[in-house]
């Protein structure tokens, strides 16, 4: 295992460009008794799960999610994900030359960065498949999804025959300590005939070990020699130079949580201005609007999961598309909804919760608004009139009416006798102590 696996931890730029001295594609490479060309490149990231490798040569387009690439870049990938290689060997006419061969076996020395070039301690740690191209494959542009730059009998066989760190210590899956400079595997490839063109693809293993920072590593095909003859061993190098794949600016730090803030609000005074504590102008019904913001708090993007409300529901609002939303570094995005109170004299606090996540991991934050409905209070007015208002003398009768109006939004319960009264009062002369009230319904 991986004494360190940050699993989006690896920020290995691997600048897709040329390599060092401008070569955008190798040159043919010629060996005693027949012509090799050698081809080293890397299957295109985008194409195959990192988690196993894979990946075709096809017709050699560049691109990261087309067949294959000349860099990689570090962003693409994780420490204890697999990076896959990938080596087009062509062969022209074995039965010429100075060694007239049916058949041939080569070997091809890969020396792959284990560390940084500054120490960092980032890269290949173990060559963890080894195999010629054969049947369906990920990526496959042939036919069936077989990788379309085979052409061979099939007969051909790839063997990892030596793998050891600088040091000569054996790799174990786990990154090196102390560390190591370099990876150095070995593959051995038999069967090779006239004409044929085979593509031969390894799988390796990165990891990240305690030192960090960042720097640059290479992957590099540094050896290649004809080894084997018709059965009967041989031994000619093939010449040409070596091959590298540049691995620029790994950096090997602790990966960052993800880390958001969301804030809520309200307008229950309906000013425009959004509050955390806001109370309702009296009377019910009342439309509330909220507003919650979130912010992206990390160095990463995150991906919001989830967005509830602990009392309301927010279906077919702003807030509950949230979900599935991707904020970049400092983003802030905005959402509302409505809710509507029924019932007065009451101070509703409720809290809403957001979930957002990325490979490093997830975060939650949540925060609380509330709103005030004020109680709704009776509200009276009561109007009592004469007539006539004015008696020219003494004695007469006068009639005074009452009435009683409800200004409130909300009904009242009548007392027990009507709400209007009308008094009939006679006034007495001078003389007359006695005085007669009618009360009329």
């Amino acid at each position: 295992m991986l004494s360190r696996i940050w699993r989006a931890g690896l920020a290995v730029a691997l600048v897709y460009g040329l390599v060092p001295g401008g070569l955008a594609r190798p040159a043919q490479v010629a060996a005693d008794g027949g012509d090799y060309s050698l081809d080293f490149v890397a299957a295109a990231p985008f194409t195959y799960d990192r988690s196993v490798g894979g990946g075709a040569f096809n017709d050699r387009t560049i691109g990261k999610s087309a067949d294959v690439v000349e860099s990689l870049e570090g962003a693409d990938f994780e420490c204890g994900d697999i990076v896959t290689y990938l080596t087009e060997i062509a062969v022209d006419d074995l039965a010429v030359g100075g060694s007239a061969h049916t058949t041939e076996t080569i070997q091809l020395d890969y020396t792959l960065g284990a560390e940084a070039t500054n120490g960092t301690a980032v890269g290949h740690i173990d060559v963890v498949g080894v195999a010629v191209n054969y049947g369906s494959v990920v990526n496959g542009a042939g036919a069936g999804g077989t990788d379309s730059g085979m052409n061979d009998d099939g007969g051909s066989t790839a063997t990892l025959i030596a793998e050891r760190f600088t040091s000569g210590a054996t790799p174990d899956g786990s990154y090196p300590e102390p560390q190591e400079e370099n990876l150095i595997a070995t593959i051995e490839i038999d069967d090779f005939e006239s004409f044929e063109t085979v593509i031969l693809r390894f799988d390796v293993l990165l990891g990240c070990g305690s030192a960090t920072g960042t720097g640059n590593v290479q992957a590099k095909l540094s050896g290649k020699r004809v080894v084997e003859a018709d059965g009967e061993p041989f031994d000619d190098s093939i010449p040409g130079g070596a091959q590298t794949i540049p691995f620029q600016s790994l950096s090997n730090e602790p990966p960052v949580a993800p880390a958001i803030t969301v804030v809520k609000s309200n307008d229950a005074d309906k000013d425009g201005q959004f509050g955390d504590t806001e109370t309702a102008a009296p009377g019910v019904p009342v439309t509330v609007t909220y507003q919650v913001s979130v912010t992206n708090d990390a160095p990463d993007p995150v991906e919001i999961q989830s967005a509830t409300d602990d009392t309301h529901d927010i279906g077919g609002s702003t807030c509950a598309a949230l979900v599935g939303t991707v904020l970049d570094p400092g983003q802030t995005i905005t959402c509302t909804f409505d809710v509507t109170f029924v019932d007065d004299g009451e101070s509703v606090t409720n809290i809403f919760s957001v979930t957002a996540s990325n490979e490093n991991g997830q975060a939650t934050d949540d925060d609380a608004s509330t709103v005030i409905i004020p109680e709704l209070l009776p509200v009276i007015v009561v109007v009592k009139s004469a007539a006539p208002s004015v008696l020219p003398e003494s004695g007469g009768e006068v009639t005074y009416s009452v009435s009683v109006s409800n200004e409130s939004a909300e009904g009242l319960v009548r007392c027990p006798r009507p709400s209007r009264w009308v008094a009939r009062i006679r006034v007495p002369s001078p003389s007359s102590s006695r005085v007669r009230r009618r009360r009329r319904m």
